[in-house]
């Protein structure tokens, strides 16, 4: 008789299809803006990839309370992240992969650090994201557009960095979670890895311009990924974690999926009225 699988088993199963699937949203998130542009491809990179399998892992450990505080801190997070965003975009239109990567964690870092010494409320995080998003939009807006420089030979490195990347981000949240607090695990779970990981792999084969382009169509996501965040910390006390976190990928869904239909008719209009 097959013995039944021991609770530890189970973790790692779960922990290893977790890591499989992100790997395959990241790698084909960098094929499909290879094959369609920066903008579907970064509106992609901001579903709920790492960040919600972290908070579901968080959730089989700790109660709805707890969710919920994370899920504040990750709201201010997100507007970091904006941030984080718009450095690297700016740096990499003129310089290498390293130097642009490299200062836009360093600002990331020091931002959350600031913000680390706020008493946050969910007005004030509101307040700070759309002030956030507002700038760093105009501020990207000029990078949103990039033709595709010349495609290189996919180096051997590139799936391992990925599933390093997501191995980092899953082992740091669990133990946030268990031995830090909400607050240090709603930090870790936004933090830009599947960005940094699109980032790593467009940015030596297409050009700083076209990964900067791909990271400055994800803002147009972060709105949304803001929202569902917001349902996350509103509704986990009422409803518990598994309801709230059912909503919240709902919402980001929905909110994606409006975006990438109307980017469809958008370009089809377009192509319309120019008789292509």
């Amino acid at each position: 008789m097959m013995a039944m699988a021991t609770p530890e088993t189970s973790y790692l199963l779960m922990l290893l299809a977790k890591m499989a699937l992100t790997m395959v949203i990241v790698v084909g998130s960098s094929m499909i803006v290879e094959r369609t542009g920066p903008f579907i491809g970064g509106i992609i990179a901001t579903l709920p990839i790492s960040a919600g399998p972290a908070y579901i892992f968080l959730a089989l450990d700790h109660d709805s309370a707890f969710i919920a505080s994370a899920a504040l801190t990750t709201l201010t997070a997100n507007a970091a992240t904006m941030i984080f965003v718009t450095v690297y975009a700016r740096l990499a239109q003129s310089h290498g992969l390293v130097r642009s990567l490299s200062t836009g964690w360093a600002v990331w870092g020091a931002i959350m650090a600031a913000f680390s010494f706020v008493p946050w409320t969910l007005p004030l995080a509101l307040i700070v994201n759309s002030i956030a998003f507002i700038i760093t939009f105009r501020a990207c807006k000029p990078y949103m557009n990039a033709s595709k420089g010349a495609v290189l030979k996919r180096g051997r490195w590139d799936i391992p960095l990925r599933a390093l990347a997501v191995v980092t981000l899953i082992g740091t949240v669990i133990l946030l979670g268990n031995f830090a607090g909400p607050k240090a695990a709603g930090v870790a779970a936004p933090f830009p890895i599947v960005l940094s990981s699109l980032a790593m792999m467009l940015h030596p084969r297409l050009g700083g311009r076209v990964a900067a382009a791909t990271l400055s169509n994800s803002l147009y996501g972060f709105a949304g990924f803001a929202l569902s965040v917001v349902t996350l910390h509103v509704t986990a006390m009422p409803l518990g974690s598994a309801w709230a976190l059912t909503l919240a990928l709902m919402v980001s869904l929905l909110w994606n999926s409006v975006l990438i239909t109307r980017n469809y008719y958008k370009n089809r209009k377009r192509k319309f009225e120019g008789g292509e």
